[in-house]
């Protein structure tokens, strides 16, 4: 959802606990018309700047039906949530369409800012794999776990390049929520282009490519994005596998945990589909709500995303290392042991 700067997701829970929604429940982040939530969304700060880039001032825009609404963020990058796309991806992409991402550590990662505590906090736990940071420099991801940058925008493309040279990584991570106002923002055109021009060529440098991220919101946002993207690029975009997001009702209109556990599952199995039989990332997913509710959900989501039947999605991290998700101040939370030891 966001990969903004995150000084609390508690900061957010509480803004959105405070906002009357007129929507029926339950409902999820893609019914809602954020325009009129009543909240002053520059005073909200969510997460995801890493740690070595220059501050960027940037806008994290949650969009769900009409227009969207921008939630602005006093430095860097991030991400939010978004929609789907209506036509079919031909094979998208130049690049191979079955080898596996799956680091050995597992599936599993965490997504972390230089406001997040130290990693080391999850060291005693053997099913971490791997870490990114809306970032191309690895910051304070422990060496144990594979690094995986991303170059966020095309404006970002020098520093990430000096970055891969320093520290060349197995996987690249394309854009982050072009069709996300306020996030890369890109119209499809340019994100096919911004793509072929600027991280084709680590492909060459033996990388393997992800897509540009996507949110889980309404056409033309989303996997409709997604499945735009891949069409346009004709083959010519370098493709290996498909980096998506998902966020559940919002904390003041919650659903229950098995109804967002099921849009979750359903939304997932259209981002197979809709990445042409390639891998799917989940780079961003969260449940907003009590700690309690994250801590029943992610047990399930994680049970569910580790069965064999799920082999095409190969990765995956909670949003994300910080107070009101993964951990408690400088401790892992409830929320985060259940995520590293299920």
């Amino acid at each position: 959802m966001f990969g903004l700067q995150y000084t609390s997701t508690l900061s957010v829970l509480s803004a959105l606990t405070a906002v009357s929604f007129a929507a029926p429940r339950p409902q999820n982040w893609n019914t809602i018309d954020w325009n009129n939530v009543g909240v002053d969304w520059k005073t909200v700060n969510y997460g995801g700047q890493p740690a070595a880039a220059t501050p960027v001032t940037t806008q994290a825009q949650v969009q769900v039906t009409s227009a969207p609404v921008v939630v602005t963020s006093t430095t860097a990058p991030t991400s939010v949530a978004a929609p789907k796309p209506t036509s079919s991806p031909n094979s998208g992409s130049g690049s191979s369409s079955g080898s596996s991402t799956t680091p050995s550590g597992g599936k599993r990662g965490l997504a972390f800012n230089y406001q997040s505590p130290a990693l080391d906090i999850f060291d005693s736990f053997s099913k971490i794999g791997w870490g990114w940071n809306w970032d191309s420099a690895r910051a304070g991801l422990p060496d144990k776990y594979e690094f995986v940058p991303m170059m966020w925008s095309p404006s970002h493309a020098d520093k990430f390049d000096s970055d891969f040279k320093a520290s060349p990584a197995k996987y690249v991570l394309s854009f982050n929520e072009p069709d996300i106002q306020g996030q890369a923002t890109m119209s499809v055109a340019d994100a096919v282009k911004g793509h072929i021009d600027k991280v084709n060529k680590y492909a060459d440098q033996g990388a393997k490519i992800g897509a540009v991220s996507v949110s889980n919101g309404q056409a033309p946002m989303g996997l409709d994005y997604l499945k735009n993207f891949l069409q346009q690029c004709g083959g010519n975009c370098k493709v290996d596998f498909c980096p998506v997001h998902w966020y559940g009702c919002p904390a003041a209109q919650p659903c229950s945990v098995d109804d967002d556990l099921k849009a979750f599952q359903t939304q997932m199995t259209a981002a197979v589909a809709a990445c042409n039989g390639k891998p799917v990332w989940i780079t961003e997913f969260q449940k907003l709500g009590s700690m309690d509710d994250q801590q029943s959900f992610v047990t399930k989501a994680i049970e569910w995303l580790e069965a064999p039947e799920q082999s095409k999605i190969e990765r995956y991290s909670y949003f994300m290392v910080a107070d009101g998700s993964l951990t408690t101040g400088k401790s892992l939370s409830n929320v985060g042991t259940a995520y590293a030891s299920a």
